[in-house]
């Protein structure tokens, strides 16, 4: 009897468990059911499959491997439509929802955010609109769970949410991403995110978002990317932007990003500028001097997790940053870079160590800016780290001499054009083998161009213009063999062009304009551009830059002879000054036939108002004319109106001795007048009664009928109306019943 209790114990502790499972399948089914009825439009069938009873095989759908429950639901980019209802719910065990790159539309399901259980939503580039809301925490904690404790992945870029970031998402305290850019969000960021200890990428961009970055985000131990600003091309794609202000706070913040904002004051000396995997404050108004960063070792914590690379990856590998290096140097995981450029800082240049963990190239940029004093050894301690260094410093106001520039042995690319460097270039830069572009324009560089120049296998682009650099242009220059572009104008450099640069293949740009230059131009691989040639006295016509080249088979098989580049520009430019000569007199004729034409029709409009013929019908005298009539009613003036009707007057004349008229004019601008007058051209022109004045004729807008001397004219009539004699009896009728007949 004893083991009786017992085994009803372990039948329970079976079937329970059947039960649950049970229970979990039917709600799993229920809410996939009410997901598939929410989809009014799948045209590539991506749905299909959703009908067998068997729902861990639907596509997208994925159960846990120890049981039936459904742990994940992936339909990203699977072209459906549909409006999400408010109470639409989720699977009781669900851990990740991917509904992006579709084209769902309505509010966020409540159930969505305050579901346990889920760990990854991603609802990003839909059509929801709504307010972003976060169901408060339950009163009792310890007996119902917290809503979106275990979320750790919030994507909802890219919608149409409205109002301001909740605050409520402190809550949410395992987040570890909350990617909210590309909505209409407003407000500030709430504080209490700084509570997010675990957060590592914080994605507000692209809203409307106002006041200061908050100090509390200082908080967020781990954060890796801090995107505060409008990542478009141009302002002018997206017209509200956030509008931060006040400076960047914060401590090892490893990549924020804070550019296009209008962030002001100087940076805080709290930042560790080297610790930063990437940082980007570009375009702000923010001043003062750059702190020096020391750093000797940075957070321990890891910067190249698959979360913050793939928005580092992002940023850069579409060109909202840009590769300082070209895509050459592979992965931008192996690139830190620092942007620093179109703000006022000023002063002297910082000096920067970079942490030492790793291998990475290293682009620092600080153009658009006021920095003021020399460069130092200081300045290029980075190069002691990184393996290859991209530097931008053009446009500040810079001065002093370039020989720390041949220190940095890794330098690839530098930039400080627009400044005031003097002195010569350093002889020393042929030992800067890795480097591809040196930008030295617009500065006041004296001396000769180094023959160093052509030692350097890997150089694409060297611009010197504008300087005041003399001698002759170096025949080993020719060696560098990648050479690209090549821009030595507006200097005083003098002697020949190198022959030998008709062997540079790749050389696309060469301008050498504004020189003493003397000699033959040399037969170079370039588009016919004479312009690159002007400003130097001595050197012989420029025909083209192709003139000596031997004509292709294709040129000379072909029919005619084909003209040289100088030739073909000069009369091309000749059929240009032509055509617009031509196009300027024949304007000029145009509008003086216009103005002939216009006055000729004028003139015709006035002579055919004096000379309007009057259509006559009978009864009229022999001389009728528009000129006559207008003279017999003393140019329709007052003294000869006999009656106004709703779309006119009338008006007594008397066009030849005892030939008295009723002259009806039509009032301009009245179209129902319009049609009553051509209904009594037609009718009184046709018919002739005793009850009926005679038309006599008409002329445009007027209408002559027999005048009535004891009754009155119609009421609607308009035009001119011409009484003839009429017959003894049927005056005397007329008298006799004190009638005057109607003109219709």
């Amino acid at each position: 009897m004893a083991a009786q209790p017992i085994r009803l114990l372990l039948l329970l502790l079976f079937l329970i468990p059947l039960a649950l499972a049970a229970a979990s399948s039917s709600a799993d089914l229920a809410a996939l059911l009410a997901l598939k009825a929410a989809v009014t439009h799948d045209p590539a069938g991506a749905l299909a499959s959703w009908s067998a009873a068997d729902y861990c095989h639907w596509r997208g759908v994925t159960c846990h491997p120890s049981s039936s429950a459904v742990a994940a639901i992936d339909l990203r980019a699977a072209s459906l439509s549909g409006a999400l209802p408010a109470t639409l719910p989720l699977p009781p065990r669900l851990r990740r929802l991917d509904l992006a790159a579709n084209n769902f539309s309505g509010a966020i399901p409540a159930a969505f955010l305050a579901s346990p259980t889920l760990r990854s939503l991603d609802l990003s580039f839909n059509r929801l609109s709504g307010r972003l809301e976060i169901p408060p925490p339950p009163a009792n904690s310890t007996s119902r769970p917290t809503p979106c404790a275990a979320l750790t992945d919030l994507r909802l870029a890219g919608n149409l949410l409205v109002g301001g970031i909740p605050s409520g998402l402190a809550q949410c305290r395992s987040l570890r991403v909350l990617d909210l850019s590309r909505n209409v969000l407003e407000g500030a960021i709430p504080r209490g995110l700084g509570r997010l200890s675990a957060l590592r990428v914080l994605d507000v961009s692209r809203n409307s978002l106002t006041d200061r970055v908050p100090v509390e985000l200082a908080g967020c131990r781990d954060l890796a990317v801090l995107v505060l600003t409008n990542l478009t091309a141009s302002p002018a794609e997206q017209p509200e932007f956030n509008a931060f202000v006040g400076g960047c706070r914060g401590k090892c913040w490893p990549s924020p990003r804070c550019s296009s904002n209008r962030l002001e004051g100087s940076m805080p000396a709290e930042l560790s500028i080297g610790c930063f995997r990437y940082l980007n404050i570009s375009g702000n108004s923010l001043s003062g001097t750059l702190v020096s960063s020391a750093e000797s070792k940075c957070s321990s914590r890891s910067m190249d997790d698959d979360i913050v690379m793939q928005y580092y990856g992002d940023l850069v590998g579409n060109a909202v940053i840009g590769n300082p290096f070209g895509s050459v140097f592979g992965s931008i995981a192996n690139i830190t870079l620092h942007d620093f450029s179109n703000n006022g800082f000023g002063g002297a240049l910082p000096s920067l160590t970079l942490s030492q963990d790793g291998n990475y190239s290293y682009g620092l940029r600080l153009n658009n800016n006021v920095f003021n004093n020399s460069l130092s050894a200081g300045f290029f301690e980075f190069c002691k780290v990184a393996t290859g260094v991209a530097v931008n410093l053009s446009s500040n106001h810079l001065s002093g001499s370039l020989d720390k520039l041949s220190s940095c042995v890794g330098l690839q690319s530098f930039d400080a054009g627009y400044n005031k460097f003097s002195g010569w270039i350093p002889s020393g830069i042929g030992g800067l083998r890795f480097l591809r572009s040196l930008v030295l324009r617009g500065n006041n560089l004296t001396g000769q161009i180094p023959g160093q120049f052509g030692d350097l296998a890997t150089l694409e682009v060297l611009d010197l213009s504008r300087n005041s650099l003399t001698g002759s242009i170096p025949l080993h220059l020719a060696d560098a063999v990648h050479l690209e572009i090549l821009m030595l104008d507006h200097n005083r450099l003098s002697g020949s062009i190198p022959p030998r640069f008709s062997e540079l293949a790749q050389l696309a740009i060469l301008d050498v304009s504004f020189n003493n230059l003397s000699g033959d131009i040399p037969n170079l691989r370039l588009s016919d551009n004479c312009g690159s040639f002007i400003g130097n006295p001595l050197l012989h016509q420029c025909l083209g830059t192709n003139t000596s080249v031997p004509p292709t088979e294709e040129t000379s098989s072909g029919k005619g002879t084909k003209k040289w580049g100088g030739q073909m520009t000069r009369s091309k430019t000749l059929i240009v000054i032509l055509a617009a000569v031509a196009t300027a007199v024949v304007s000029f004729l145009l509008v003086i036939l216009l103005f002939f034409f216009c006055e000729r029709r004028k003139r015709a409009k006035i002579s055919n108002l004096r000379t309007k013929v009057v259509v006559t019908f009978n009864d009229a005298p022999p001389e009728l004319t528009y000129d006559n009539l207008i003279l017999a009613t003393n140019n329709f003036s007052i003294q000869n109106l006999i009656g106004t009707g709703g779309f006119g007057a009338t008006y007594k004349a008397e066009l030849a001795p005892g030939f008295l008229v009723a002259v009806k004019r039509l009032a301009m601008g009245r179209f129902q007048g319009l049609q009553q007058f051509d209904a009594e051209i037609r009718t009184l022109g046709r018919i002739r009664h005793r009850n009926l004045v005679t038309l006599i004729g008409s002329a445009g807008a007027i209408k002559l009928v027999h005048y009535c001397i004891e009754g009155t004219v119609s009421r609607h009539g308009i035009g001119v109306t011409v009484a003839a004699s009429w017959t003894k009896q049927e005056q005397e009728q007329s008298n006799e019943d004190h009638f005057c007949p109607w003109s219709v």
